[in-house]
């Protein structure tokens, strides 16, 4: 199983430099039915943060904020994650972290989810470690009092019949 860290990215020329600066602001989460598009309205919603989300494809949203016409990438993905990689190579972009006080918040509102740290490096411009919130599914197997090799098991089956 892997961790799932949540992160936000922006142009650094958006001048967008917190969470709360996103109000009304268009945010990418991906095709809906993901992870990213199950949590970050939700993010928003607890947060009362009004923003205008779009749904896609990844790559559709990477190009959008390369073209200036999406603000935020907001994913909730394994890193080093492959759009915000490509965008780095093509712009000057901005990790934007949540605060201790929304992370509080997000994690009353959603048990499951953890802190989490992307590592110093695991970007080209992430200098220093950037700590987050992620969703891992050993929490929610424990949670829920699955046996963690029944969680496996599941996963397992899932990814298969993806890859199919």
């Amino acid at each position: 199983m892997y961790d799932t860290p949540f992160q936000f990215l922006v142009l650094q020329e958006s001048g967008i430099r917190s969470i709360a600066e996103m109000a009304g602001k268009r945010v990418g989460v991906g095709p809906r039915g993901g992870t990213s598009a199950a949590y970050i309205p939700q993010f928003f919603q607890t947060l009362k943060i009004p923003v205008n989300l779009v749904f896609g494809d990844w790559a559709e949203l990477a190009t959008q904020v390369h073209q200036r016409t999406l603000d935020v990438l907001a994913v909730g993905a394994g890193v080093p994650f492959p759009s915000f990689v490509e965008l780095e190579a093509k712009n000057k972009v901005r990790y934007i972290a949540l605060s201790s006080e929304q992370i509080a918040t997000l994690r009353l509102a959603m048990p499951e989810l953890t802190s989490s740290r992307i590592p110093a490096g695991t970007y080209p411009s992430l200098l220093r470690h950037f700590g987050q919130l992620e969703c891992p599914l050993r929490p929610i197997a424990d949670i829920c009092g699955f046996a963690r090799r029944t969680c496996y098991t599941v996963e397992f089956a899932i990814v298969a019949a993806i890859s199919c």
